[in-house]
């Protein structure tokens, strides 16, 4: 999912059986060190591992703040390592902050126009969809830095990554079509035509077929991602401009720009299930882990609308800023992140209390 809108991411027994076995440790006052509290010391190195690779969930320590960035943040998602990236579509950078208290860890030179990301499937890097600069910057989640530049391509917003983690795929919105790119190569293998205006970009949950917005023809587009032929094509409201899978994939969310809804799709047939009001101009799209609860922000108004996906009701609006475009949720589903391209912050607002300006 994208906030592409502006221009309207062996077998180890040999090896262990030919270990030596340590030998024991003493100290002075202690003596042997017992077993258990190596198994203490193992399983707390296996947790700082899961906590740096799926951004954790009890040592992030999130809390409400407000934070000032730089100018027209767009897109906001929650990477590895308890950080926050950050798309400033005015300056050129992405952002990356801590969810702890908002500071600025760095900000880093992108490329023109910084719009929709990315993150690889193993999270090692997030892609970087530049509309300014014609490229997709390729960044370190580790470094934190940009280690590469894709070009040939123009005016891309939208971003979605193959569930192998070997494909970027990326709307150009200028040009109407759909680029499938290498990650090997870092060069385009095709270019697909669609409809006006293509936006969000989303794959599907066994990887078989990618999912496209087009704004301005008010349809969504299915591709086949074996070979790039178009498959179907469904109406998809008024001004749609970005997608979200459901956790199992059998539901495809779309925000409706211009029609104030969100569009419930079958992703098998791309029938429409459901349309639900929301707020003016919606744009981002998250959902929590579980996929109970669907996030909405509207640009207009600077509210997020909660819509409860088992009744598709709006159970619930917080305030979150200005004009809120990208947003997501925090791993342990207690607050959202928004991206205010009217004041240029970025907010993490305590979703229970809709409080962003203090614990």
């Amino acid at each position: 999912m994208s906030s592409a809108w502006l221009p309207c991411l062996h077998d180890h027994s040999k090896r262990h059986n030919k270990m030596k076995q340590p030998k024991k440790r003493r100290d002075g006052r202690h003596g042997t060190i017992k077993p258990i509290a190596i198994a203490i010391i193992v399983a707390l190195a296996i947790a700082a591992i899961y906590i740096y690779i799926s951004g954790g969930t009890s040592s992030c320590n999130e809390r409400a703040w407000n934070a000032s960035v730089q100018e027209y943040p767009a897109y906001v998602i929650f990477g590895p390592g308890c950080r926050i990236y950050l798309s400033n579509f005015g300056t050129g950078s992405v952002s990356v902050l801590y969810p702890s208290n908002g500071l600025v860890k760095s900000a880093v030179t992108a490329g023109l126009g910084p719009d929709g990301m990315a993150l690889s499937p193993n999270s090692s890097y997030l892609y970087i969809a530049n509309y300014g600069s014609n490229s997709i910057a390729i960044l370190s989640t580790s470094k934190d830095t940009v280690i590469g530049t894709i070009t040939g391509i123009r005016t891309p917003v939208g971003i979605a990554v193959s569930k192998n983690g070997s494909y970027i795929y990326a709307t150009d919105n200028q040009g109407n079509s759909v680029y499938a790119i290498s990650v090997a190569s870092r060069e385009v293998i095709a270019n697909i035509s669609v409809g006006p205006d293509p936006s969000g970009i989303a794959v599907s949950k066994n990887g078989s077929y990618i999912y496209v917005a087009e704004n301005d023809q008010n349809a969504i587009t299915e591709i086949s991602a074996e070979n790039y032929a178009i498959t179907n094509s469904a109406p998809a409201g008024i001004g749609p401009v970005n997608i979200i899978l459901s956790p199992g994939g059998r539901r495809i969310y779309i925000s409706d720009n211009m029609g104030n809804t969100v569009s419930v799709l079958n992703s098998t047939s791309l029938s429409t299930l459901r349309t639900i009001s929301v707020g003016p101009a919606p744009v981002g799209l998250a959902l929590s882990q579980t996929g109970s609860d669907l996030y909405v922000s509207s640009h207009v108004n600077g509210t997020v609308s909660i819509i409860s996906t088992s009744n598709y009701t709006v159970s619930k609006t917080i305030r979150v800023g200005s004009l809120p475009v990208g947003i997501a949720v925090s791993p342990d589903g207690k607050y959202i992140y928004a991206a205010d391209y009217g004041s240029s912050e970025i907010t993490s607002t305590l979703i229970a209390t809709g409080n962003s300006r203090g614990t």
